[in-house]
């Protein structure tokens, strides 16, 4: 028992807001105060979270976690340790962080975990027997829907538009007000309505809004000819039916009908764009009717895109203009020649030192120069794999082909202003610009 008032936090957590009794935030709050005024521990801050313990994205774990670190925080008090995480590994990282702060973790319900190495252990072992338990609840929870679903009954009553819930008897029935609106949609639809359309019209008809996507989901949910089907296995006759069968067919083979095939044309320069806007993003492909493009996702789909068959054109001719064999062989004359020059300076400033004409600092900063020069020059008229480009450029225009370029392009700018390209960039660092 702490001996002198120290500072804490207190965290609780339910996965669902029905719960109640033991575990219910209410009780567990009760639990943590009671505790706190045992240990004589100045409460200043309660998080609570109603979501599953299977992930550490949850708001409240998460501020609680930012106010361990920035305030001068000593416990951090919870029911019981699963209440933090059911993942050990999570729960590990979380009592690192405190003790890296110096932070106790209190449960109400377990024994102190002691400190060092005696508490991560016991922190180890309890979050093993909170993992273990979360394995065993998804087993039971996956074995009590199955058998739900064998005998025919929902597994939960959260219903597609055209349905309620009747808490009396636990069954759906068909709402008559809203079936109407699903049956327009396919009808609609088998006219050959689209989306937005159909989400026009039952909004000026019915009084009442739809979305596009909504309307979309809608008509690829089998649930509307009274079949079930999900991961726990399918079932005929679940819900009462308010579009036939037939009906349903028929829209599911206009919908594939209507369906063309997106980015069927190979984007060979993907993700080697960078955005002219953002700065920080490379360009993504889009596709409009039988228009390609590059876009930056980030700014905004259609308010930065560049036509795909542009950009490639520019970049195949800016490559081809500097690749070209006499400037190629040139460069590598040049080079080797400057090679074989250095090779013999260095010679002669050997035999100078060992005639001591020249000091020993003398020679050694000669050589550095003589190095610094020569790497310089060779950066400057050699490019990098130019001669594997060059390669590349000489065989068909083809998706498989220019491909190969992706190992030797590390990335493409673009004048936002002209829409050009202005410069290449190589994976050696070497530059081509326009």
């Amino acid at each position: 028992m702490l001996t002198k008032p120290s500072v804490a936090i207190t965290y609780a957590r339910v996965s669902t807001d029905k719960q109640r009794d033991g575990w219910s935030i209410a009780a567990q709050q009760r639990e943590l105060m009671k505790k706190a005024t045992e240990n004589n521990l100045d409460v200043i801050a309660n998080f609570v979270d109603v979501r599953s313990g299977k992930s550490m994205e949850r708001p409240g774990l998460q501020q609680a976690l930012a106010f361990l670190e920035s305030e001068e925080v000593s416990v951090l008090l919870v029911w019981r340790l699963n209440r933090l995480s059911r993942n050990l590994k999570d729960l590990l990282d979380i009592f690192e962080l405190c003790a890296m702060h110096g932070v106790s973790i209190i449960s109400v319900t377990e024994p102190a975990l002691g400190t060092g190495s005696t508490a991560k252990l016991n922190v180890s072992l309890l979050g093993i027997v909170g993992q273990l338990e979360r394995s065993l609840i998804i087993e039971n929870q996956g074995l009590a829907y199955s058998e739900k679903q064998r005998q025919g009954r929902l597994i939960s009553a959260s219903l597609p538009l055209g349905y309620v819930w009747d808490k009396v008897t636990k069954q759906a029935l068909i709402d008559p007000i809203s079936a109407l609106i699903v049956k327009a949609a396919f009808a609609a639809y088998l006219q050959g309505h689209g989306y937005r359309a159909i989400s026009g019209m039952i909004s000026s008809t019915y009084k009442t809004t739809v979305s596009p996507e909504r309307i979309r989901l809608m008509l690829r949910n089998q649930r509307y000819t009274g079949d079930v089907v999900n991961a726990y296995g399918s079932r005929t006759s679940m819900l009462p039916a308010i579009i036939d069968k037939d009906t349903f067919q028929r829209v599911r083979i206009e919908n594939k009908r209507r369906q063309r095939p997106r980015h069927t044309r190979p984007m060979w320069l993907k993700h080697r764009i960078m955005c002219p806007i953002c700065q920080n993003h490379w360009l993504s492909t889009a596709q409009t009717k039988s228009l390609y493009y590059y876009e930056c996702g980030q700014v905004g789909a259609g308010k930065w895109r560049i036509r795909a068959d542009d950009i490639e054109k520019q970049v195949l001719q800016l490559l081809k203009s500097r690749m070209d064999v006499d400037s190629v062989s040139s460069g590598l004359d040049i080079a080797e020649q400057q090679r074989g020059n250095a090779a013999e300076e260095l010679e002669r400033l050997l035999l100078a030192y060992e005639r001591g004409t020249i000091s020993l600092a003398g020679f050694q900063s000669a050589r550095a120069a003589l190095q610094e020069k020569l790497q310089g020059r060779k950066d400057s008229v050699v490019l990098g794999d130019c001669l594997k480009i060059k390669a590349i450029l000489a065989g068909p225009s083809t998706y498989d082909n220019l491909k190969a370029l992706h190992p030797y392009i590390q990335s493409v700018r673009v004048d936002a202003d002209k829409r050009t390209v202005s410069t290449i960039v190589l994976n050696d660092g070497s530059t081509i610009d326009s």
